[in-house]
């Protein structure tokens, strides 16, 4: 059962909305809605299969763009003088196509009809090509600020040498515009599970971290979309909507981008043990795929609930992914 969500935010953001996060919020919110034993037991099931597949959210109308095999040198000077236009050499129309290029290569994010367009047969150069047609397009984008902050001495009323000053990152997006987040259920009782979360925890408390000073404060609704772009006969290939994680990365070509991963505790355990001994709200470090990351293979990987993560055994974080297919040239 796929599902499509519209998230407006309220207020600014301080925790991105990425696949991980978002399921450590759903299960906050199946502890204090359901009950710890309710926890304990989804988590428990979740281990054997995925309940639930979470996209991370993405700009209105856009897809994270697909990390494609890189293309022959040749084939790049050609794109590049074919997007140059009217130059006096070859040299000037090659320079001003790769500068051309270097900008469309930046991009994070696709429209979603240009992936609709491509995903029958996919490469570099013909992704390239679509996201030149509209160079007017402005990358769609939420907008980061960085606020520069001291920490005061109490002993002498003045900033501390070291670490006194520490920068705090956070997001905020135009009014009219809004995130856009894929889930797949595998029932209607998980559906009910989300979205009995969404509407008596998340959205009433908010979202990540300083929500208590009225930081991510967000509204989400359903909506009809086209769900052709999760069904394609012969694919050979599939584009990760999530953040994945694997005990055992999977045996086939996989083109991707990595981050590392802090992951943190939050609630009730980033003030206590789960475990009653010493406070520690800090996972260890996770080699996690982002988004956009792509998979030759005709079945997609499912990615993991990820174990040994915290010293405490029964803290899991969330790896699963939801894929979309895709025809990828040879």
């Amino acid at each position: 059962m796929l599902k499509k969500y519209r998230i407006k935010l309220l207020s600014r953001l301080r925790t991105p909305l990425q696949s991980d996060t978002i399921f450590g919020h759903i299960c906050w919110g199946i502890k204090y809605i359901f009950g710890k034993e309710k926890l304990i037991q989804f988590l428990a099931d979740m281990e054997k299969e995925p309940l639930i597949k979470i996209s991370s959210a993405f700009p209105e109308n856009h897809l994270p763009k697909p990390i494609l095999p890189s293309p022959k040198r040749d084939d790049i000077r050609k794109l590049a003088k074919e997007l140059a236009g009217e130059a006096r050499n070859d040299q000037e129309a090659l320079f001003v196509g790769l500068s051309k290029l270097k900008k469309i290569r930046k991009r994070k994010y696709i429209p979603v009809c240009l992936w609709k367009d491509l995903r029958e047969s996919m490469d570099e150069i013909s992704l390239l090509k679509g996201l030149a047609k509209d160079e007017q397009e402005k990358e769609p984008s939420m907008k980061q600020i960085i606020h520069p902050h001291n920490t005061i001495s109490r002993e002498k009323s003045t900033v501390l040498e070291e670490g006194g000053l520490y920068f705090e990152r956070e997001w905020w997006m135009d009014p009219e515009s809004s995130l856009d987040l894929y889930v797949w259920f595998k029932d209607e009782d998980v559906k009910h599970i989300w979205d009995t979360v969404w509407k008596e925890y998340i959205e009433p408390s908010g979202f990540g971290k300083d929500k208590s000073t009225g930081a991510g404060q967000i509204q989400i609704s359903e909506e009809n979309f086209d769900q052709s772009i999760f069904h394609l006969e012969n694919a050979n290939s599939w584009m990760s909507l999530s953040l994945l994680g694997f005990h055992k990365f999977p045996s086939c070509d996989v083109f991707y981008s990595p981050i590392l991963k802090f992951g943190k505790l939050g609630e009730d355990y980033a003030v206590s043990s789960p475990t009653g001994g010493a406070v520690n709200p800090f996972k260890k470090p996770l080699i996690m795929l982002n988004p956009g990351s792509v998979f030759k293979t005709k079945e997609p990987p499912k990615g993991e609930l990820l174990k040994d993560v915290h010293r405490d055994s029964s803290i899991r974080h969330y790896g699963y992914g939801l894929f979309l297919p895709f025809y990828l040239k040879e």
